[in-house]
């Protein structure tokens, strides 16, 4: 069996639907997490209160504060964000 490099582990990430990425960060997974890590603190939050914590998107707008549209747009783009993170990965990887 071959060891997968980064770039091919990269290409994997940047393709997997929004449970399987959401499914890699709740494993502790290093690369989802690293990529995690690089969102701005907004929109992590929007990632680990609902995937993490467990908290529905309308009670992410009242614990915030924020309106129950912002929280989806944050959801909806910090999870493109990822993805475009884990791309970047594969193209700077050797």
């Amino acid at each position: 069996m071959r060891t997968p490099t980064l770039t091919t582990l990269a290409h994997d990430y940047a393709v997997l639907s929004n449970a399987a990425l959401v499914h890699r960060i709740r494993d502790g997974d290093d690369i989802a997490l690293g990529a995690l890590d690089e969102l701005p603190p907004a929109q992590r939050e929007s990632i680990e209160l609902p995937y993490v914590g467990g908290l529905s998107q309308s009670e992410i707008a009242e614990r915030t504060g924020q309106p129950f549209g912002t929280i989806k747009t944050r959801i909806r783009l910090a999870m493109a964000k990822l993805r475009t993170r884990l791309s970047l990965l594969r193209e700077r990887a050797p």
